[in-house]
């Protein structure tokens, strides 16, 4: 009778324990495929960090569909700059893909089509 017990213990133990998808550097997605299709997983989270020194994580959760749409943001505020920095990515199966890129500067107000929002770590959970 106890066996059960352990064994459904540890389905539950493993479901909350991340596999890691994909580890490095990347401010191009394009350099980044994953270790497993994100299908097998219901919770994606996704590591990132920017040029000012900022890291953050965002997740997504199973919305019922072969791919995920992920946005990755930074804001940054000192005396000079007042920056709102976004990156969108696309996953598809194990394929990362950039869905859009750019910074706002508020104090010049300006807006330029690039970042350096660099992604370190995507894992998956199958919760």
């Amino acid at each position: 009778m106890g066996a059960p017990l352990i064994l459904r213990l540890k389905e539950k133990i493993d479901k909350l324990t991340p596999e890691i998808l994909w580890t490095g550097d990347a401010n191009d997605v394009s350099e980044i495929t994953l270790a497993k299709n994100i299908n097998n997983f219901t919770r994606l989270k996704v590591y990132f960090h920017d040029n000012n020194g900022q890291y953050l994580s965002a997740e997504a959760y199973n919305n019922k569909t072969t791919e995920r749409y992920i946005p990755l943001y930074t804001v940054f505020n000192n005396d000079s700059y007042h920056l709102l920095k976004f990156k969108g990515i696309r996953i598809n199966g194990n394929e990362v893909e950039n869905n859009g890129i750019f910074t706002f500067d508020f104090a010049n107000k300006t807006i330029n089509y690039n970042n350096e929002i660099s992604i370190n770590r995507i894992e998956g959970y199958k919760i």
